[in-house]
């Protein structure tokens, strides 16, 4: 079956060049490695060097950092054999942007290049505001070590496979992606099966309430296939069409898989699971946080489904590592913790926090926070405050900006204002670790410090590591 689409004229197959603009983003990333995977020749821009761009690079895709359409490669010049992808944080008066439109050239949105990819498969969704990349993960994890042949793109790097896409050349297989609504990205597809985690506001400077997030959701809902089935958080409030075949899980009794008595053992997650099948089960993970094991339940759900033996999912999700930037570990000492985290919302503040404290609970907990865009930071700055004051100490960096420009009275000191603990706002002029050495000693070890943030927080961690590193040789 030929992929069409009303955004160019041409079957995606014909098309030899694909041009990723954003190519170092974590789903255009993917994407990427999948075009180039059936053969296409694939090079793209970024505004600077990242892992995941360096990562393209040692697999033969050419990236360029310069936006001036002169460095488009001479190859992907021909419009009538290349394609043009785009990410929603490529501005419209982007160089190269103007070069492909002006020149006539086939241009399409992330989302609509995945919905073609998926739309002749069998897709696995998973959409919500959060807890959506690492329920994406262990479901195509669980298919992976059962032997399901499985397409994943993950908005993450699987820490079991270093990658955030897993590629099946199976003309069955299963396609396992987010679905992202951001910009109503996730309307592009068309599921099998579908996963809501969650709804909550979120990216109000695209939809303004949190009413017309939750109808975008309701339209989401609408796309998943007939006799498909929706998989859906208790707390979601989207109501799903009438007759789709819906499943509920959460911590409630009256959800078809329901979870209860939390406990950690050796850092391991343990929990029960409640089946309304009058199956129950104990699950073991690797991750931490009420927030994995809800996470978990869905992804056991999915499995369930299509298939997939219980005590087969109970053993690949023990083995389940977890994914880049998700409360990941990386340091651990007697005196010293680093954790890593890429939460960006209140409300992932809050269930990072609150996982922290419960596995560690000696310890005092110090958060370091990069406040992700100007629009989310005036929107959420009380409930910022109020989340981070779960920690001991709080170290505010200057508002990661992304693609906006900045917003008059809006910086990290709001933040701080509502903020209940102590809470050091690092001016725009000074240095992120100058700021954090002189910092750290005012809290008495053992600590656990997490670094949290959706920017580039985390290329300060290697910095972050070496001081404390230097602190405890001082201490010896």
């Amino acid at each position: 079956m030929k992929l069409m689409t009303p955004y160019f004229m041409k079957p995606l197959e014909e098309y030899t060049h694909v041009y990723f603009l954003g190519i170092g983003g974590i789903g255009m990333s993917a994407l990427a490695q999948w075009c180039q995977s059936q053969g296409m020749h694939v090079a793209g821009y970024d505004r600077t060097p990242s892992a995941v761009s360096c990562m393209l690079e040692s697999q033969g895709i050419p990236v360029t950092y310069s936006d001036d359409a002169e460095h488009i490669p001479i190859d992907f010049r021909n419009s009538s054999k290349v394609l043009a992808v785009y990410t929603p944080a490529i501005p419209q008066e982007h160089p190269q942007l103007q070069y492909f439109r002006t020149h006539g050239f086939d241009i399409i949105k992330r989302a609509a290049l995945l919905g073609l990819i998926s739309r002749s498969k069998r897709l696995i969704a998973v959409a919500g505001t959060h807890g959506k990349t690492t329920t994406t993960a262990m479901i195509a994890h669980i298919l992976k070590q059962t032997e399901v042949p499985v397409t994943a793109f993950v908005g993450g790097i699987m820490r079991n496979y270093q990658n955030n896409l897993l590629l099946s050349q199976a003309a069955d297989a299963w396609i396992v992606a987010e679905a992202d609504e951001y910009d109503r990205s996730f309307l592009h597809l068309h599921p099998t099966l579908a996963v809501v985690t969650n709804i909550e506001a979120d990216h109000l400077d695209i939809y303004g309430s949190e009413q017309a997030i939750i109808d975008s959701f309701e339209a989401f809902l609408k796309n998943i296939q007939d006799k498909g089935t929706l998989i859906a958080h208790e707390g979601v409030s989207a109501r799903p069409p009438q007759g789709l075949h819906t499943l509920r899980y959460g911590t409630s009794l009256h959800c078809q898989y329901s979870i209860k008595e939390l406990r950690y053992e050796n850092e391991q997650l343990y929990f029960d699971l409640n089946i309304s099948t009058q199956e129950q089960h104990t699950l073991r993970l690797l991750v931490p946080g009420e927030h994995n094991a809800l996470n978990a339940t869905a992804a056991f759900a999915v499995a369930q489904q299509i298939g997939i033996a219980p005590a087969s999912i109970i053993d690949a999700l023990s083995s389940f590592q977890g994914v880049k930037r998700r409360s990941e570990i990386w340091y651990r000492s007697p005196q010293y913790v680093l954790v890593d985290d890429y939460a960006h919302h209140p409300t992932e503040i809050e269930n990072t926090l609150r996982t922290m404290r419960a596995l560690y609970p000696q310890r005092q907990l110090l958060a370091v926070f990069q406040p992700h865009l100007y629009t989310r930071t005036r929107d959420f700055a009380a409930a910022f405050g109020k989340a981070l004051g779960l920690a001991d100490q709080v170290m505010l960096t200057p508002i990661y900006p992304a693609r906006e420009t900045p917003i008059e009275g809006v910086d990290s000191r709001l933040i701080a204002r509502y903020c209940p603990v102590s809470a050091r706002v690092v001016a725009p002029t000074e240095s992120i670790e100058a700021v954090f050495e002189e910092w750290l000693p005012q809290a008495t070890p053992p600590l656990t410090i997490i670094v949290m943030g959706a920017g580039n927080i985390e290329q300060h961690l290697p910095n972050f590591l070496n001081l404390l590193k230097t602190l405890e040789h001082e201490q010896a």
